[in-house]
Protein backbone atom coordinates (compact mmCIF):
# COMPACT_ATOMS: atom_id res chain seq x y z
CA UNK A 1 0.00 0.00 0.00
CA UNK A 2 2.81 2.44 0.70
CA UNK A 3 3.74 2.37 -3.00
CA UNK A 4 0.27 3.29 -4.26
CA UNK A 5 0.36 7.11 -3.78
CA UNK A 6 3.57 7.65 -5.74
CA UNK A 7 2.38 5.26 -8.46
CA UNK A 8 -0.79 7.34 -8.73
CA UNK A 9 1.23 10.54 -8.90
CA UNK A 10 3.41 9.13 -11.71
CA UNK A 11 0.38 7.93 -13.67
CA UNK A 12 -1.38 11.27 -13.25
CA UNK A 13 1.63 13.22 -14.49
CA UNK A 14 1.68 11.09 -17.64
CA UNK A 15 -1.99 11.46 -18.56
CA UNK A 16 -3.17 14.76 -17.10
CA UNK A 17 -2.77 16.65 -20.40
CA UNK A 18 -4.83 14.07 -22.28
CA UNK A 19 -8.07 14.30 -20.29
CA UNK A 20 -10.34 17.02 -18.97
CA UNK A 21 -10.90 15.16 -15.70
CA UNK A 22 -9.01 12.38 -13.90
CA UNK A 23 -10.58 10.28 -11.14
CA UNK A 24 -8.56 7.90 -8.97
CA UNK A 25 -9.96 4.37 -9.05
CA UNK A 26 -8.78 3.49 -5.56
CA UNK A 27 -10.35 3.52 -2.13
CA UNK A 28 -7.95 4.25 0.74
CA UNK A 29 -6.64 0.68 0.28
CA UNK A 30 -4.45 0.55 3.38
CA UNK A 31 -2.62 3.82 2.74
CA UNK A 32 -3.99 5.39 5.94
CA UNK A 33 -4.94 8.69 4.33
CA UNK A 34 -1.98 9.03 1.96
CA UNK A 35 -4.22 8.89 -1.13
CA UNK A 36 -6.51 11.53 0.40
CA UNK A 37 -3.53 13.81 1.02
CA UNK A 38 -2.44 13.30 -2.59
CA UNK A 39 -5.95 14.15 -3.78
CA UNK A 40 -5.90 17.37 -1.78
CA UNK A 41 -2.51 18.26 -3.24
CA UNK A 42 -3.44 17.56 -6.87
CA UNK A 43 -7.11 18.53 -6.73
CA UNK A 44 -8.29 14.99 -7.56
CA UNK A 45 -11.16 12.78 -6.41
CA UNK A 46 -10.97 9.11 -5.50
CA UNK A 47 -13.57 6.39 -5.09
CA UNK A 48 -15.23 6.41 -1.67
CA UNK A 49 -14.45 3.80 0.96
CA UNK A 50 -11.66 2.46 3.11
CA UNK A 51 -10.82 -0.53 0.93
CA UNK A 52 -12.07 -2.63 -1.96
CA UNK A 53 -14.59 -4.37 0.29
CA UNK A 54 -16.39 -1.02 0.79
CA UNK A 55 -16.52 -0.61 -2.99
CA UNK A 56 -18.22 -3.98 -3.40
CA UNK A 57 -20.68 -3.87 -0.52
CA UNK A 58 -20.65 -0.33 0.86
CA UNK A 59 -19.09 0.69 4.16
CA UNK A 60 -22.35 0.28 6.07
CA UNK A 61 -22.76 -3.32 4.91
CA UNK A 62 -19.14 -4.18 5.72
CA UNK A 63 -19.51 -2.63 9.18
CA UNK A 64 -22.65 -4.69 9.73
CA UNK A 65 -20.87 -7.89 8.69
CA UNK A 66 -18.03 -7.24 11.12
CA UNK A 67 -20.38 -6.26 13.94
CA UNK A 68 -22.33 -9.47 13.41
CA UNK A 69 -19.20 -11.65 13.33
CA UNK A 70 -15.76 -10.07 13.97
CA UNK A 71 -14.12 -13.27 12.70
CA UNK A 72 -15.23 -12.66 9.10
CA UNK A 73 -12.80 -13.25 6.23
CA UNK A 74 -13.78 -11.18 3.18
CA UNK A 75 -13.12 -12.19 -0.41
CA UNK A 76 -13.54 -10.35 -3.71
CA UNK A 77 -13.73 -11.82 -7.21
CA UNK A 78 -10.02 -11.09 -7.65
CA UNK A 79 -9.07 -12.90 -4.44
CA UNK A 80 -11.27 -15.86 -5.31
CA UNK A 81 -9.70 -16.19 -8.76
CA UNK A 82 -6.13 -15.75 -7.51
CA UNK A 83 -6.34 -17.21 -3.99
CA UNK A 84 -3.50 -19.70 -4.49
CA UNK A 85 -1.07 -16.97 -5.49
CA UNK A 86 -2.19 -13.82 -3.69
CA UNK A 87 -3.05 -15.50 -0.39
CA UNK A 88 -1.77 -19.08 -0.07
CA UNK A 89 1.70 -18.62 -1.56
CA UNK A 90 2.15 -15.02 -0.40
CA UNK A 91 1.60 -16.17 3.18
CA UNK A 92 4.06 -19.05 2.66
CA UNK A 93 1.43 -21.73 3.30
CA UNK A 94 2.58 -23.78 0.31
CA UNK A 95 5.94 -24.14 2.09
CA UNK A 96 4.80 -24.04 5.73
CA UNK A 97 1.26 -25.44 5.92
CA UNK A 98 1.59 -25.73 9.69
CA UNK A 99 1.06 -21.94 9.85
CA UNK A 100 -2.48 -22.22 8.50
CA UNK A 101 -4.18 -22.13 11.90
CA UNK A 102 -1.93 -19.27 13.05
CA UNK A 103 -3.22 -17.18 10.16
CA UNK A 104 -6.83 -18.32 9.98
CA UNK A 105 -7.61 -19.96 13.31
CA UNK A 106 -9.67 -17.03 14.61
CA UNK A 107 -11.90 -16.68 11.54
CA UNK A 108 -15.39 -18.10 11.87
CA UNK A 109 -16.84 -17.48 8.43
CA UNK A 110 -15.96 -16.38 4.91
CA UNK A 111 -18.04 -13.85 2.92
CA UNK A 112 -17.57 -13.53 -0.83
CA UNK A 113 -18.41 -10.00 -2.02
CA UNK A 114 -18.92 -10.74 -5.68
CA UNK A 115 -19.63 -8.43 -8.58
CA UNK A 116 -19.73 -11.20 -11.21
CA UNK A 117 -20.39 -14.66 -9.67
CA UNK A 118 -19.44 -16.58 -12.81
CA UNK A 119 -19.17 -20.38 -12.64
CA UNK A 120 -15.46 -20.15 -13.43
CA UNK A 121 -14.91 -18.31 -10.14
CA UNK A 122 -16.69 -20.92 -8.09
CA UNK A 123 -14.11 -22.91 -6.24
CA UNK A 124 -14.24 -26.02 -4.13
CA UNK A 125 -12.32 -26.91 -0.99
CA UNK A 126 -10.72 -30.34 -1.14
CA UNK A 127 -9.88 -32.30 2.01
CA UNK A 128 -8.40 -35.76 1.64
CA UNK A 129 -5.65 -38.25 2.33
CA UNK A 130 -3.08 -39.70 -0.06
CA UNK A 131 -1.89 -43.11 1.12
CA UNK A 132 1.20 -44.76 -0.38
CA UNK A 133 1.87 -48.39 0.60
CA UNK A 134 5.03 -50.36 -0.18
CA UNK A 135 5.32 -54.13 0.13
CA UNK A 136 8.70 -55.83 0.53
CA UNK A 137 8.78 -59.47 -0.58
CA UNK A 138 12.50 -59.92 0.05
CA UNK A 139 13.46 -62.89 2.26
CA UNK A 140 14.61 -62.12 5.78
CA UNK A 141 17.86 -64.05 5.21
CA UNK A 142 19.94 -65.68 2.50
CA UNK A 143 20.62 -62.62 0.35
CA UNK A 144 24.01 -60.99 -0.01
CA UNK A 145 24.51 -58.24 2.54
CA UNK A 146 25.80 -56.02 -0.24
CA UNK A 147 22.36 -56.21 -1.86
CA UNK A 148 20.04 -56.22 1.13
CA UNK A 149 22.04 -55.19 4.21
CA UNK A 150 23.26 -55.06 6.88
CA UNK A 151 25.78 -52.42 5.83
CA UNK A 152 29.13 -53.57 7.17
CA UNK A 153 30.28 -49.99 7.86
CA UNK A 154 27.39 -49.60 10.31
CA UNK A 155 25.76 -52.97 11.09
CA UNK A 156 22.92 -51.29 13.01
CA UNK A 157 21.91 -49.09 10.08
CA UNK A 158 20.15 -51.83 8.09
CA UNK A 159 18.84 -55.33 8.59
CA UNK A 160 18.63 -58.12 6.03
CA UNK A 161 16.08 -57.41 3.33
CA UNK A 162 15.32 -53.88 4.47
CA UNK A 163 14.20 -51.37 1.84
CA UNK A 164 14.82 -47.74 2.79
CA UNK A 165 12.61 -45.93 0.32
CA UNK A 166 12.55 -42.18 -0.40
CA UNK A 167 8.88 -41.41 -1.00
CA UNK A 168 7.49 -38.25 -2.59
CA UNK A 169 3.83 -37.28 -2.91
CA UNK A 170 3.07 -34.53 -5.46
CA UNK A 171 0.01 -32.34 -5.07
CA UNK A 172 -1.15 -28.77 -5.78
CA UNK A 173 -2.73 -28.82 -2.31
CA UNK A 174 -1.13 -28.11 1.06
CA UNK A 175 -0.44 -30.85 3.56
CA UNK A 176 -1.91 -30.59 7.04
CA UNK A 177 -0.40 -33.70 8.60
CA UNK A 178 1.39 -36.95 7.82
CA UNK A 179 1.84 -40.37 9.38
CA UNK A 180 3.98 -43.46 8.88
CA UNK A 181 1.70 -46.16 10.16
CA UNK A 182 0.16 -44.61 13.26
CA UNK A 183 3.15 -42.40 14.03
CA UNK A 184 3.00 -38.69 13.05
CA UNK A 185 5.92 -37.55 10.92
CA UNK A 186 7.23 -34.39 9.31
CA UNK A 187 7.83 -34.00 5.58
CA UNK A 188 10.28 -32.14 3.39
CA UNK A 189 8.34 -29.58 1.33
CA UNK A 190 9.60 -28.13 -1.95
CA UNK A 191 8.16 -26.95 -5.29
CA UNK A 192 8.75 -29.45 -8.08
CA UNK A 193 7.22 -30.22 -11.50
CA UNK A 194 4.67 -27.45 -11.14
CA UNK A 195 3.33 -28.89 -7.90
CA UNK A 196 4.45 -29.17 -4.30
CA UNK A 197 6.55 -32.21 -3.39
CA UNK A 198 6.13 -33.74 0.08
CA UNK A 199 8.93 -36.21 0.84
CA UNK A 200 10.33 -38.48 3.53
CA UNK A 201 12.13 -41.80 4.00
CA UNK A 202 10.09 -44.95 4.57
CA UNK A 203 11.57 -48.14 6.04
CA UNK A 204 10.01 -51.30 4.60
CA UNK A 205 11.33 -54.46 6.22
CA UNK A 206 11.50 -57.90 4.62
CA UNK A 207 8.15 -59.69 4.30
CA UNK A 208 6.35 -56.57 5.59
CA UNK A 209 4.58 -53.51 4.25
CA UNK A 210 4.66 -49.86 5.31
CA UNK A 211 2.43 -46.90 4.49
CA UNK A 212 2.84 -43.15 4.35
CA UNK A 213 -0.37 -41.16 4.74
CA UNK A 214 -0.43 -37.47 3.82
CA UNK A 215 -3.44 -35.33 4.75
CA UNK A 216 -4.03 -32.71 2.06
CA UNK A 217 -6.37 -29.77 1.72
CA UNK A 218 -6.96 -26.46 0.06
CA UNK A 219 -9.01 -24.61 -2.57
CA UNK A 220 -9.28 -25.82 -6.16
CA UNK A 221 -11.01 -24.37 -9.19
CA UNK A 222 -13.61 -26.66 -10.71
CA UNK A 223 -13.41 -26.99 -14.49
CA UNK A 224 -16.19 -25.62 -16.63
CA UNK A 225 -19.39 -27.46 -15.92
CA UNK A 226 -18.41 -28.30 -12.33
CA UNK A 227 -15.76 -30.98 -13.00
CA UNK A 228 -13.18 -31.92 -10.37
CA UNK A 229 -10.29 -33.87 -11.89
CA UNK A 230 -7.63 -35.90 -10.13
CA UNK A 231 -4.51 -36.30 -12.26
CA UNK A 232 -2.72 -39.63 -11.70
CA UNK A 233 0.80 -39.76 -13.14
CA UNK A 234 2.44 -43.12 -13.77
CA UNK A 235 5.95 -43.43 -12.43
CA UNK A 236 8.59 -45.61 -14.11
CA UNK A 237 8.62 -48.98 -12.38
CA UNK A 238 8.79 -52.68 -13.25
CA UNK A 239 5.15 -53.12 -12.31
CA UNK A 240 2.36 -50.53 -12.48
CA UNK A 241 1.10 -49.10 -9.23
CA UNK A 242 -2.21 -50.33 -7.90
CA UNK A 243 -4.38 -47.25 -7.35
CA UNK A 244 -7.59 -46.83 -5.38
CA UNK A 245 -9.51 -43.58 -5.66
CA UNK A 246 -12.43 -42.42 -3.54
CA UNK A 247 -14.08 -39.03 -4.02
CA UNK A 248 -17.01 -37.97 -1.82
CA UNK A 249 -19.01 -34.75 -2.14
CA UNK A 250 -20.62 -33.06 0.89
CA UNK A 251 -24.33 -32.93 1.69
CA UNK A 252 -26.16 -30.48 -0.54
CA UNK A 253 -24.26 -31.62 -3.64
CA UNK A 254 -24.47 -34.61 -5.96
CA UNK A 255 -22.33 -36.39 -8.52
CA UNK A 256 -23.97 -36.07 -11.93
CA UNK A 257 -21.23 -37.69 -14.05
CA UNK A 258 -17.89 -39.45 -13.64
CA UNK A 259 -14.72 -40.06 -15.61
CA UNK A 260 -12.87 -43.30 -14.87
CA UNK A 261 -14.86 -43.90 -11.68
CA UNK A 262 -18.15 -45.44 -10.59
CA UNK A 263 -20.52 -43.38 -8.45
CA UNK A 264 -23.02 -44.60 -5.87
CA UNK A 265 -24.81 -41.75 -4.16
CA UNK A 266 -22.38 -39.02 -3.13
CA UNK A 267 -19.30 -41.27 -3.42
CA UNK A 268 -17.32 -42.23 -6.53
CA UNK A 269 -14.73 -45.01 -6.49
CA UNK A 270 -12.15 -46.56 -8.77
CA UNK A 271 -9.65 -49.42 -8.41
CA UNK A 272 -7.14 -50.03 -11.20
CA UNK A 273 -3.52 -50.62 -12.23
CA UNK A 274 -1.87 -47.38 -13.33
CA UNK A 275 -0.48 -48.69 -16.61
CA UNK A 276 -0.28 -45.14 -17.97
CA UNK A 277 -0.95 -41.64 -16.70
CA UNK A 278 -4.64 -40.88 -16.57
CA UNK A 279 -7.22 -38.71 -14.90
CA UNK A 280 -10.26 -39.54 -12.81
CA UNK A 281 -12.97 -37.09 -12.01
CA UNK A 282 -16.49 -36.23 -10.99
CA UNK A 283 -18.93 -33.60 -12.18
CA UNK A 284 -20.56 -31.88 -9.20
CA UNK A 285 -23.85 -30.01 -9.01
CA UNK A 286 -26.06 -28.75 -6.17
CA UNK A 287 -28.68 -31.23 -5.08
CA UNK A 288 -32.27 -30.32 -5.97
CA UNK A 289 -33.71 -28.23 -3.17
CA UNK A 290 -30.28 -27.42 -1.72
CA UNK A 291 -30.31 -23.73 -2.67
CA UNK A 292 -31.07 -21.00 -0.17
CA UNK A 293 -34.42 -20.11 -1.72
CA UNK A 294 -35.52 -23.76 -1.78
CA UNK A 295 -34.52 -24.19 1.86
CA UNK A 296 -36.42 -21.06 2.86
CA UNK A 297 -39.52 -22.25 1.05
CA UNK A 298 -39.23 -25.59 2.83
CA UNK A 299 -38.80 -23.88 6.17
CA UNK A 300 -35.31 -25.38 6.62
Amino acid sequence: PELIPEAIRDAYQRIREDYDRVIIGYADCGTYGAIDRLCDELGLTRLPGRHCYDLYAGSAAVDALMAEEPGTYLLTDFLVASFAGTVWRQLGLDRHPELRDDYFGNYRRCVWLTARPTPDLRRAVVVGTARVTYENSAPVSGLSQYVAGPWEGNPTAFVYGQNKQFVTVYSPLAYTGARIGDTPTGLEVAPELGRTAFSTFLDVFAQESASLEVDLGGPVTLRRGGWYDLELLRQPALRPDRVRVRIAVPPGYRIVATRGLTAVGRVARGDFDLVESRSAGVKIAPSPGAGLWARLRAGA
